[in-house]
């Protein structure tokens, strides 16, 4: 439960998502009891416990009831865009095979190295893979990107087939009864202390482009509500401005200064009007 794997978590923050083996692995204990009880004095011998008992254990409940509301997706508006998607990725195959005059599945690594570095006889700095094919990863298409018209097709391609897999057909899939997904947070997901997100990922969906923003349109607020943007403004910069007591950095969060060409300013010793 979390309430054994956040404790070990606060103290090896890279044993991200923590087992039970794990946990026994890294006490060298024998039982979950013995475990606990050791976790709960290391925390309190290295200062920590005050990390996980007031800042990390009170969140518990308010993961779970995130996780026990979900969030309200528009099924119909993802089948479209899945359909829609589907026509894309026929028509780019479509164009490939008429520029190349072969017929490939776009999706296979081994069969579009084969019609690039083969067929094509493009050449790449890339390297082989053990199956004796070259690379054909997204750096690799990138520097290749004007070596050939199918090159740009392609890149296009695995885009709109990683939007349609990773996005569209996971939110499909994911929809309960409810008409809601109900993605997990983890609060131990990470080494660095943010959450991550999983079944599924809702943390990065796109915002780029057309295909990023019809995205985002198929998550909607139950009737009612309405969806409200909250974001700290330069939180980090912030902190650090408290915890170095920087003259400069704190005159520019006084004075309302943007930071970054306040920042600039003082760096390159020039007026703010000439970063």
């Amino acid at each position: 439960s979390l309430h054994d794997a956040l404790p070990i978590w606060v103290l090896y923050s890279e044993d991200t998502t923590p087992t039970l083996d794990t946990i026994l692995a890294r006490t060298k204990k024998a039982t979950l009891g013995e475990a606990h009880t050791f976790i709960l004095e290391e925390l309190k011998k290295r200062s920590l416990f005050a990390v996980f008992e007031q800042i990390e254990k009170p969140l518990i409940p308010l993961v779970a009831k995130m996780h026990e509301r979900g969030i309200a997706i528009d099924k119909e508006h993802f089948v479209r865009l899945q359909k829609q998607m589907h026509q894309t990725l026929d028509a780019i195959a479509k164009k490939v095979e008429e520029r190349t005059g072969t017929s490939i599945n776009l999706n296979s690594p081994k069969q579009l190295s084969e019609l690039l570095f083969g067929t094509l006889g493009l050449k790449t700095k890339g390297k082989r893979k053990a199956s004796g094919a070259f690379t054909t990863n997204a750096e690799t298409l990138e520097t290749l990107r004007d070596a050939h018209p199918v090159v740009p097709l392609i890149l296009e391609h695995r885009e709109t087939q990683k939007l349609l897999t990773t996005y569209v057909e996971a939110l499909i899939e994911h929809q309960a009864s409810d008409g809601r997904v109900h993605a997990e947070f983890l609060q131990h997901g990470t080494t660095t202390g943010r959450f991550s997100s999983a079944n599924p990922n809702l943390q990065n969906i796109p915002n780029k482009g057309d295909a990023g923003k019809e995205i985002r349109k198929g998550f909607v607020a139950t009737p009612g509500y309405v969806f409200v943007g909250y974001d700290y403004s330069q939180i980090e910069l912030r902190v650090l401005a408290i915890l170095s007591g920087d003259e400069h950095l704190v005159e520019i969060f006084e004075k309302g200064i943007d930071v970054h060409t306040g920042t600039a300013a003082r760096v390159f010793g020039v007026k703010e009007d000439k970063v």
